[in-house]
C-alpha cells in the first residue's frame, strides 16, 4: 500500500512559563498515493503538564500511570492521497507540582510528550479482511520556564519615518508589542532590552498594561549617535511580579536610508522588501530569553478589503 503517514509535533521543544498555558500542534499527513483511513491518535502527557482543552475533542481523557493523562482520539477522518498539514491544537497546562508525588515542578526540568497515529488501509478497518494499520510515533520535549519574552510587528509596513531635518510627522508608524510573562510561583528580577533595526525610528507612545506597569512605564530609550546605529530601549533591572503578563507596546517607523555614523536617515537606501529584524532580550537567574520580530520595508503597500454582503 503507497501510505507514508507523517506527523509531527510543534514547538519543539515546547517551552512554557511555569503555572501559564500554551499551544501545542499536532501535524498529519500522508504524502502516499493511497488514502489512509480512520486516522487515530494517542498522545501521552507526562506529569507535571495538563489538558487544556483541545480544536478537536478526544473520544476520552484517562488518568494513565506515573502521573501521566492518556489523550486518545479515535477515527477523526481519512487522510486522502497527498493530503498535507491537517492538525490539531492542545491547550497545555504546566502546572507547578507533579500530580503523582505532590512535589513542586522545577524550572528547566525536562518533560517528554508522545505522540503516536495510525491509519488503516481498508475503509473498515479491522473488519476488512487484509487490512493493515500502520503507525507512526514522535515525541517532544516540554520545559518549564522562570519567565519569557515574545515580540511582536506587522508582516510588512510602508517606508515613512519622514526626513532628518525638518523633522515631520511620520508617515507611517506602526507598533511593536512586548509581552513580558513570569511565573506563578516567585517574583523574578530581570533586565530587559530592545534593540530596533539599523533603519528604524523610534517614534514613542510607549504604553504598558500589567501588573508592573510602574516598574516598566519609564525605559532609557537612546537614540543613534557616534558608533551607535541602532536605538536601544533599556529598561534595566526589573522586577516582575509572581503570576504575571505585562504588554508593552511603542511606535516606530522606517526611515528611507539606513544610519550611518550614528546619523539617522543618512546612509544607503533600504530596498523594497529589506525584513527589518528586531531582537529583545531579558535575563535572569534562569538565564537569556530572546524574542524577534520581523518587519519587512516596503517602498508601497496596497490592503484590499470586502464589504459585508448586500441584500
Amino acid at each position: 500500500m503507497a501510505i507514508n503517514l507523517e506527523v509531527g509535533l510543534s514547538p519543539s521543544p515546547m517551552k512554557v512559563v511555569l503555572g501559564m498555558s500554551n499551544t501545542m500542534t499536532m501535524t498529519f499527513s500522508n504524502t502516499g498515493a493511497d488514502i489512509g483511513y480512520n486516522l487515530s491518535v494517542e498522545t501521552t502527557l507526562p506529569d507535571g503538564v495538563s489538558f487544556g482543552g483541545s480544536s478537536v475533542t478526544p473520544t476520552s481523557v484517562i488518568p494513565g500511570p506515573s502521573g501521566t493523562i492518556i489523550l486518545n482520539w479515535t477515527n477523526i477522518k481519512d487522510l486522502a492521497s497527498n493530503e498535507i498539514g491537517y492538525t490539531i491544537e492542545l491547550t497545555l497546562n504546566s502546572d507547578t507540582t507533579y500530580r503523582d508525588t505532590g512535589d513542586p515542578v522545577s524550572f528547566g526540568d525536562v518533560l517528554v510528550v508522545d505522540m503516536s497515529a495510525t491509519v488503516d488501509t481498508l475503509p473498515r478497518g479491522d473488519d476488512d479482511p487484509g487490512n493493515v494499520k500502520i503507525t507512526e510515533t514522535t515525541s517532544t520535549d516540554f520545559i518549564p520556564i522562570r519567565y519569557d519574552l515574545i515580540k511582536t510587528a506587522p508582516e510588512k509596513i510602508a517606508k515613512g519615518a519622514g526626513v532628518l531635518l525638518p523633522p515631520p510627522a511620520e508617515f507611517w508608524t506602526y507598533e511593536y508589542t512586548l509581552t513580558v510573562k513570569n511565573n506563578s510561583s516567585i517574583p523574578s528580577i530581570v533586565t530587559l532590552i530592545d534593540t530596533l533595526p539599523n533603519g528604524v525610528k523610534y517614534v514613542g507612545y510607549l504604553n504598558v498594561v500589567g501588573p508592573d506597569a510602574g516598574a516598566l512605564s519609564s525605559p532609557t530609550v537612546t537614540t543613534p549617535s557616534g558608533l551607535q546605529n541602532n536605538t536601544i530601549i533599556d529598561w534595566g533591572t526589573v522586577t516582575l511580579s509572581a503570576d504575571s503578563t505585562n504588554v508593552i507596546t511603542f511606535e516606530a517607523a522606517i526611515w528611507d536610508n539606513y544610519t550611518v555614523g550614528g546619523v539617522e536617515n543618512s546612509g544607503d537606501r533600504i530596498l523594497h522588501m529589506t525584513p527589518m529584524e528586531n531582537i529583545a532580550e531579558i535575563d535572569g537567574d534562569s538565564g537569556s530569553v530572546t524574542a524577534t520580530a520581523i518587519t519587512n520595508a516596503m517602498d508601497a503597500t496596497i490592503d484590499k478589503s470586502v464589504s459585508p454582503s448586500i441584500t
